[in-house]
């Protein structure tokens, strides 16, 4: 399992399933060294086929019962501001 912060991009992203073990600790920590409120943090995996929004604070387990499939919702849709739509 490999797992990359990508800062220009906002954005934190492993290599298979997000529910191994351990991604949703690490993606908790990184954010916590990142509390900025308005910086917008995501999980997501390296096809994009969900994410899982970071806020501040945030715990693993709230990361891993918070995954959003965007099979069932599209995020350029739902988060216009991110994507340029």
């Amino acid at each position: 399992m490999e797992i990359c912060h990508f800062p220009e991009n906002k954005v934190i992203s492993c290599s298979g399933p997000f529910n191994q073990p351990g991604v949703a600790e690490v993606a908790a920590w990184v954010r916590s060294l990142n509390p900025d409120p308005n910086l917008v943090l995501w999980l997501t995996d390296t096809f994009f086929t969900g994410h899982v929004v970071l806020t501040p604070g945030i715990t693993a387990d709230e990361i891993r019962a918070s995954w959003v499939d965007h099979a069932e919702h599209d995020p350029t849709v739902e988060y216009p501001e991110y994507f340029g739509n």
